[in-house]
């Protein structure tokens, strides 16, 4: 089985902070430091992905890049730096899920 390029546990972990409902998100500087450390996994999975022909050939996992890019691109935007930062999260899990995927062996 081939590792993975990235530390999935640690990305999801940082999600999971703005997606559990059973905590409290965070507020203030520790949501914003948050969200950019979210915006950086999420250009890196976006790369790693990129170049995986698997990853490209998955219409799930092609759709899930077409939106990280989006999400990267708009910045964000008026929605609140929760809010940005929670989708951002999403992105996050979605393609760590496919990431997971390219460790599989077939």
């Amino acid at each position: 089985m081939a590792s993975s390029p990235v530390d999935i546990h640690t990305m999801r972990t940082a999600a999971a902070a703005l997606l559990d409902n059973g905590i409290e998100p965070p507020t203030g500087f520790y949501l914003s430091t948050l969200a950019e450390q979210l915006r950086e996994y999420l250009k890196l999975l976006v790369r790693v992905l990129e170049v995986t022909s698997h990853a490209t050939d998955d219409p799930r996992a092609s759709a899930g890049l077409g939106e990280a890019r989006r999400k990267l691109a708009a910045g964000q935007s008026s929605l609140g730096t929760l809010r940005w930062a929670q989708g951002l999260a999403r992105s996050v899990n979605s393609l760590c899920t496919h990431a997971e995927r390219l460790t599989v062996p077939e």
